[in-house]
């Protein structure tokens, strides 16, 4: 109908000093209509943002509506990595959220040789065992066996879990090729508690 045809023409507004507003007319008759209408209305003034790189507002108008996980993909989306793991730290979205948002940064950090600040962002979620194989499979196996001991003491690290005893021998080995004496028994003592604990899990 006639309101219809007004939204469009108000989303269409090219950029100057009557976009904003005509946007924000736009929005206001299609709440008029249906919540439906709005959240449609919402999604295209969003899109002409975007088009028109204004990503700044088309993030913040995606968080005044509630839609915070898509602000911070629409800032990843223009490698604007740092500002979406910070925007979603501060907004009030969900736990699983909130990780699937950094582990998508993490994804674009390993795939572009950032290995080690994508371990950074998976400590930073919890995700212990996945730092431990990013470590070694960066060949960074001495650095993997100090973060294997200091999750031991904090008992961050399931006692099962093969890829930290498998980095802990090749700990030992490494040591033990070295001549390092002291630090070839500290792991073979670090190896022995993995597999007793282990073994009192299955028991």
């Amino acid at each position: 109908g006639r309101k219809e045809k007004a939204i469009e023409q108000l989303i269409s507004t090219p950029q100057g000093p009557k976009q904003d507003a005509n946007h924000l007319l736009a929005c206001l008759v299609a709440a008029s209509i249906s919540p439906e209408k709005l959240a449609d209305t919402v999604e295209s003034v969003v899109l002409r943002f975007i088009a028109d790189d204004r990503i700044d507002e088309a993030v913040e108008l995606l968080c005044v509506i509630g839609r915070g996980v898509e602000a911070c993909r629409v800032l990843q989306d223009k490698g604007r990595w740092m500002e979406a793991a910070s925007l979603a730290s501060t907004l009030p979205v969900s736990p699983s959220d909130r990780s699937f948002i950094l582990r998508r940064w993490a994804t674009y950090l390993s795939q572009n040789n950032q290995k080690m600040k994508a371990a950074q962002v998976h400590l930073s979620l919890g995700e212990y065992e996945t730092v431990v194989q990013i470590l070694t499979d960066n060949n960074k196996h001495l650095l993997a066996g100090l973060f294997i001991a200091a999750c031991s003491e904090l008992n961050l690290l399931s006692s099962s879990s093969r890829r930290a005893s498998s980095t802990l021998q090749t700990c030992m080995d490494i040591l033990f090729r070295v001549g390092c004496a002291e630090g070839y028994a500290y792991y073979t003592s670090l190896l022995s508690s993995f597999k007793q604990a282990g073994v009192n899990e299955v028991a």
